[in-house]
C-alpha cells in the first residue's frame, strides 16, 4: 500500500497538468480518515487496518482513473477496454479447461466450474459485469484480432453465464 501511494504522489508530482479534485474523491477522503480514526477502538487492530489499507487502494485507483480520463482519455479507455478483454478471456479460459474436467454433467458438478473466482455465482457475475465492456471494445477497437478475442469472449461470456445457471445476475 505504501509503495502505491509513494508512486501515486511522484506520478501526480511529475505531471504538469492541473490535479482537479471532484466531490467523489472527497467523500472517499473522508472515508478513509474515518476509517483510520476508527482503528482507535477497533477491537481487532489488524483487521481494522487491513479494511482501512483496502479504502486507500480505492482511493488511490480513483484518483488515478480520474487523472487519466480527464488528461489522457482515448489512451486510457483502450488500453482499459484492451486489458479487461484479455483478463476476460483468461477466465473464460480457465473455467472452459474446469468445464472439460467434469466427467458427468449434472447440476453438482456446475459447481466445479468457477474459473479464478471461487465460486460460479461470483464468476457469472464477473462475466455479466464485462459484457458492457466487450461491447464497446467490439465497436471501438479497430484492428481484426482484437475484433476477433472481443467476439469470441462475448460468445464465452454469454455461454457460461447460461451453463451456470446462476440466479445471482
Amino acid at each position: 500500500t505504501l509503495s502505491f501511494l509513494i508512486l501515486g504522489v511522484v506520478f501526480f508530482l511529475k505531471q504538469k497538468e492541473k490535479i482537479t479534485i471532484n466531490f467523489p474523491i472527497v467523500l472517499i477522503s473522508v472515508f478513509y480518515l474515518y476509517s483510520l480514526l476508527s482503528i482507535s477502538w477497533s477491537l481487532s487492530f489488524s483487521e481494522s487496518l487491513y479494511e482501512s489499507q483496502k479504502i486507500l487502494i480505492g482511493l488511490i485507483v480513483v484518483c488515478l482513473t480520474n487523472f487519466f480520463l480527464q488528461n489522457e482519455k482515448e489512451k486510457f479507455e483502450g488500453t482499459l477496454i484492451k486489458s479487461l478483454i484479455i483478463v476476460n478471456f483468461l477466465s473464460c479460459i480457465s473455467g472452459f479447461y474446469q468445464f472439460l474436467s467434469i466427467d458427468i454433467l449434472t447440476t453438482k458438478s456446475i459447481y466445479s466450474v468457477y474459473s479464478f473466482f471461487g465460486h460460479k455465482n461470483l464468476f457469472s457475475s464477473y462475466l455479466f459485469l464485462l459484457l458492457p465492456f466487450l461491447i464497446v471494445g467490439l465497436l471501438k477497437l479497430e484492428k481484426r484480432i482484437w475484433k476477433l478475442i472481443t467476439f469470441l469472449s462475448v460468445l464465452l461470456n454469454l455461454s457460461f453465464i447460461l451453463f451456470l445457471q446462476t440466479r445471482s445476475i
